[in-house]
């Protein structure tokens, strides 16, 4: 299957602080795929870093 989105080793600090901690997941042609987790636990980063809102520190 073809990877249609791929995140490796992604970090992201703010302020200072540890968002993300090395985050890795592929996403494959046809596949469904979710994110789950208690408030605060980076949900909405992961989001806003595969759209461009924010940049990670380290990784791609």
């Amino acid at each position: 299957m073809t990877t249609m989105l791929s995140l490796t080793n992604v970090d992201v600090e703010l302020g200072g602080v540890s968002i993300l901690r090395d985050i890795t997941f592929d996403v494959r042609e046809g596949e469904t795929f979710g994110i789950v987790g208690p408030n605060g636990a980076g949900k909405t980063t992961i989001l806003n870093v595969v759209s461009g809102v924010v940049r990670p520190v380290r990784g791609r």
